[in-house]
């Protein structure tokens, strides 16, 4: 019942305005959530967007490489116009996707040192979302997280230091433009001093306009195809609106970009806005502030389906109306779809190599290896001694096979510990930065006080859980739970490799 009336006020529309291509040009302002493992209702609710709300650009999301090209395609023969296919794929498909590669997160990309090394990272991601049918990627994230508390950046950015992440981001945006994959760097005007996450509020930033400039703006400086704008609120840029909401917001983005580079608002269905103002209110203030494209996305059905019956369409309407009763111009409606439409090439086609995919993400993992303290010489360990092994939080159990191997190992478990001769080696997980002291329990936090000085530390997790080490005699930071990892650092306590990463943070 909901989708015949909506399709009857659309005919009732297009009568009152007496030109559908006006239809056709609002539509076209959309992207709209596809979901590779939605049924076939989902696929009737996207069919009705692309063929009675002429929605032409699609966030796909779900699945895998396979079924992904197989929705596109699906898509691509609703319409004999050019469709516009979008991914978030920060750190590879495997971000939001089965069974393909998830590569390290920005942090851990923030302490390797080899640039080449970043650069091919960025073309093998870029041939990744490629060989899917995708053209654009809503990567990378250039926000500088200057709060160790951020619950929704943390991991995601290159670092604390702005210098840092321009380049960091300059090197994979560039590795993914040269293989032909569209990149977007988000979220201006900038997500790094948050300790709220806008998919559930509205963040408060109270940085003054100055600090933005000299931090959030700096990664700007480059040539990229769009930006999407965040959801919080600076009041020192505009203490009326949320930021991407915000005239003033967009006319200070306007001079750091190339005209033709197109503006992206972040998901409009957030919370951080729709607490706050009706579907209509946000589309009309987002497109009057000056967003080209106006996102929604969810990966949760039940918010799809939401989003695809009710609030594009409601947001459709609502923006109609504005143009029919003349509040907006469809001359400057027209220079913002030439933007748009420069996006939708037809991508080069690449298959998925996922052997040299994950060659790459273990020279990543080796070269992000940061030896914070090395205070007693104890590493590199001496091959065939005898150590000890202590596992903190949930990690898979690769580091302690790869150790047996090439030492005698004694597991203990926290309780157990005593006085111990041999080098002890503490692989450390599970680190949340959200929960008092890291959510490590007091027991340990004794551990840190009293551990031998041939104790040795292994972090697989946040860096900025160091300020816990920082009086330990050996830390060496492997940043993520992650299997790679697990081998980076057993080739780092063996000897078989240095340890070459920096700190992409600072620790108080």
């Amino acid at each position: 019942m909901r989708w015949n009336f909506i399709i009857s006020f659309i005919c009732l529309c297009t009568c009152v305005l007496g030109d559908s291509t006006l239809n056709k040009k609002i539509g076209s302002l959309f992207v709209a959530p596809a979901c590779c493992e939605g049924d076939e209702s989902h696929r009737k609710d996207l069919q009705t967007l692309i063929q009675d709300f002429h929605v032409r650009a699609f966030l796909v999301k779900g699945g895998n490489s396979i079924s992904q090209r197989e929705l596109i395609s699906y898509l691509e023969g609703l319409t004999s116009d050019p469709l516009l296919f979008c991914m978030d794929a920060e750190w590879g498909l495997g971000m939001r996707m089965k069974g393909e590669i998830s590569y390290p997160r920005n942090l851990t990309l923030g302490a390797v040192q080899d640039n080449k090394l970043l650069y091919l990272l960025g073309q093998q991601i870029g041939k990744d979302c490629l060989s899917t049918g995708a053209i654009l990627n809503f990567a990378p994230v250039v926000d500088v997280n200057t709060n160790p508390k951020n619950p929704i950046i943390h991991m995601r950015s290159f670092g604390d230091d702005p210098e840092i992440v321009k380049k960091k981001a300059q090197i994979i945006s560039k590795g993914m433009q040269d293989v032909g994959l569209l990149t977007c760097y988000k979220h201006f005007p900038g997500h790094g001093d948050t300790f709220q996450d806008s998919h559930v509020c509205l963040p408060m930033v109270k940085k003054t306009l100055d600090s933005f400039k000299k931090e959030d703006w700096i990664p700007y400086d480059n040539i990229f195809a769009s930006v999407m704008v965040a959801h919080i609120k600076a009041p020192h840029i505009d203490p009326l609106y949320p930021s991407s909401l915000s005239k003033k917001t967009i006319k200070y983005l306007k001079r750091l970009i190339d005209k033709d580079t197109v503006i992206i608002s972040d998901a409009l269905n957030m919370k951080a806005l729709t607490l706050n103002y009706s579907v209509e209110e946000i589309a009309c203030l987002a497109y009057d502030a000056g967003i080209d494209i106006l996102l929604y996305g969810d990966h949760i059905m039940p918010n799809v389906e939401k989003i695809m019956q009710n609030d594009i369409p409601n947001a459709y309407f609502s923006l109609m109306k504005k143009f029919q009763e003349g509040s907006f111009s469809e001359k400057e409606l027209d220079a913002r779809l030439k933007k748009i439409n420069k996006l939708k090439k037809r991508p080069s086609f690449f298959e998925i190599n996922k052997k040299e995919g994950l060659s790459i993400k273990q020279a990543l993992f080796e070269e992000a290896m940061t030896l914070v303290h090395n205070r007693e010489k104890v590493l590199p360990l001496t091959l065939k001694t005898k150590i000890n092994f202590l596992r903190i939080g949930a990690s898979s159990n690769k580091l302690l096979e790869l150790l047996q191997k090439d030492f005698q190992v004694t597991q203990y478990s926290l309780e157990d510990l005593s006085d111990l001769a041999d080098p002890l080696v503490v692989s450390v997980s599970q680190l949340n930065i959200l929960k008092p002291n890291f959510g490590l329990s007091d027991q340990f936090l004794e551990l840190l006080k009293e551990a031998p000085k041939n104790t040795i530390f292994v972090l697989f997790g946040s860096p900025y859980s160091l300020k816990l080490f920082q009086n330990c005699s050996n830390v060496l930071v492997a940043y993520e739970e992650d299997e790679m990892a697990e081998i980076a650092a057993y080739k780092v306590l063996s000897g078989k490799i240095a340890a070459k990463g920096k700190l992409p943070i600072k620790i108080d």
